[in-house]
């Protein structure tokens, strides 16, 4: 190589110089460049840089943490360093045409990366407008799941209304227990213990409750069975509507619902909303400028140099073009004299064998 450290052939070569001009540039009579072509290639390297955070925050968002995210992040960062790569090697002289495309691939890659930058960087606003909206979803969740509420109220109510009576009943038959005990034991009523006639009639008439509760009970079952039955149903058809609505909420917070709660965080507060064309700006710029740069700059001892090889090269290859002419003329020539000489030499042979055939007698 030449005198350049290793910096500044890594950063030529980012700025899509070839071996040979890198040699070139890094001769003496084009050290005014070596800055200059140093600077765009940083550009290029930073954009690659960025791009490999862009990639691997994004494939995280979407897919999840993890070695696979840095790998997709580095095949990227690739992709946008060749392509990168390719618009700043335009070359100074080149038309308007081309200018305008290079220009054109340097913004969508700088679009492309400002996005999930600015996903990244408005963080903690962006999941707070996704509370927002999840909190949004859920009321509408609500109102959509209300009529199965309300169906679940009619059994509930019958059920309760049934529990209601049979508490009452267990209740009435546990008080009438307690008085026929307390009286057969003579701790209440008369303070006669023994089988006496109120004894015996409070016993009765607690058995009689019991009979009541338990023949309640016997034909309340069925009815109880059916409406317990018809809450879980109306309940399981709730928790199942509940359960797709948070899977789809789970699978809808990537990297574009994000970039949507930016959108509307952006819309909703002017500060953010300017921060965000900040960021889109500075990477137009750090994409859009070096290719705007080297094309628009004043032309320098390389310029020079590069024009002239062009010329010499185009020279170069029009002498082989005329000599590729010659030769194919020379050739032509070549093979016409070796036919007409062919042609000559059987007409001497044809000349001489005729004398010879009139020399031999006749029969």
């Amino acid at each position: 190589m030449g005198r350049s450290n290793f910096l500044y052939q890594f950063l030529w070569f980012c700025a899509g110089f070839s071996k040979h001009n890198r040699e070139v540039l890094d001769q003496p009579a084009y050290h005014i460049d070596h800055t200059r072509y140093a600077s765009i290639g940083s550009a290029v390297l930073a954009t690659t840089f960025i791009a490999f955070i862009t990639g691997t925050y994004g494939w995280s968002v979407v897919v999840g943490e993890g070695w696979p995210a840095f790998v997709f992040g580095a095949i990227w960062a690739l992709i946008i360093f060749g392509w990168d790569r390719f618009a700043v090697s335009l070359p100074r002289d080149a038309s308007i045409s081309a200018l305008l495309m290079r220009i054109l691939i340097a913004a969508v890659i700088a679009l492309t990366m400002s996005a999930p930058i600015e996903a990244y960087m408005l963080q903690k606003e962006i999941h707070s407008q996704l509370q927002v909206d999840l909190n949004k979803k859920a009321l509408e969740l609500e109102k959509e799941l209300a009529p199965l509420y309300a169906r679940a109220e009619l059994p509930q109510k019958a059920l309760d209304d049934i529990q209601i009576r049979l508490d009452k009943a267990q209740a009435r038959a546990d008080d009438l227990t307690q008085q026929a005990v307390s009286e057969c034991d003579g701790t209440a009523g008369s303070k006669k213990k023994g089988d006496g006639s109120l004894c015996k009639m409070k016993m009765a008439r607690a058995d009689e409750a019991k009979r009541d509760y338990l023949g309640l009970l016997g034909s309340s079952s069925v009815a109880m069975t059916q409406a317990k039955a018809e809450i879980a149903s109306i309940h399981g058809d709730i928790e199942t509507r509940k359960a797709i609505t948070r899977e789809k909420q789970e699978l809808s917070t990537g990297l574009f619902e994000r970039l949507t709660a930016m959108h509307e965080v952006a819309m909703k507060n002017s500060t953010v909303f300017s921060y965000a064309i900040l960021i889109v700006m500075l990477m137009l710029l750090l994409d859009v400028g070096p290719v705007v740069y080297k094309w628009s700059a004043g032309q320098t001892n390389y310029d020079v140099y590069l024009q002239q090889a062009a010329l010499r090269h185009h020279d170069e290859q029009r002498a082989l073009t005329e000599m590729a002419a010659v030769d194919q003329v020379a050739k032509i020539a070549k093979h016409r004299l070796i036919a007409e000489a062919d042609i000559a030499t059987q007409r001497k042979e044809l000349s001489t064998a005729s004398p010879s055939s009139q020399a031999l007698p006749s029969p």
